[in-house]
C-alpha cells in the first residue's frame, strides 16, 4: 500500500472517530438550549448556535499532555449562531457553551 493511499485512510478513520466523538458531544447537549453541527474535511468544523445568543464556547481535548482547549472563544455581542475549528487530529472530550443571560429591566418606583 503507498504512503499516499494509508496516510488517506489514516486520515479517515481519524475524521470518523471526530465525528462519532463530536456526535456524541452534541447529544449530550440537547437537554441544554445550545446546540452543535459539525462537517469533518480537512479540520472539523461546527456552528454552534443558540436562541438567547452565545457568551463563550469552550471545547477540550484529552492529550498525551494533559487537557487542552481546541476552541475558547467568547463573545461580547451575544451573536446567536458561531462558527468554531479546529484541525481533525484531535478529538473533542467536552463541550462547554455559555449562553446570554437575557436583559433584565430594573423598575424604579418613587
Amino acid at each position: 500500500m503507498s504512503k499516499t493511499v494509508l496516510s488517506t485512510l489514516i486520515a479517515a478513520a481519524i475524521a470518523a472517530t471526530s465525528l462519532a466523538t463530536l456526535t456524541d458531544a452534541s447529544q449530550s447537549k440537547a437537554a441544554a438550549a445550545a446546540t452543535m453541527s459539525c462537517s469533518i474535511p480537512n479540520q472539523v468544523v461546527c456552528t454552534v448556535t443558540s436562541a438567547k445568543g452565545l457568551r463563550s464556547v469552550l471545547i477540550k481535548a484529552q492529550t498525551p499532555q494533559g487537557t487542552v482547549a481546541l476552541v475558547d472563544k467568547s463573545y461580547r455581542s451575544c451573536p446567536k449562531s458561531v462558527k468554531v475549528s479546529w484541525d481533525s487530529a484531535y478529538h473533542s472530550s467536552s463541550t462547554k457553551f455559555v449562553e446570554c443571560a437575557p436583559a433584565k429591566l430594573k423598575l424604579k418606583m418613587n
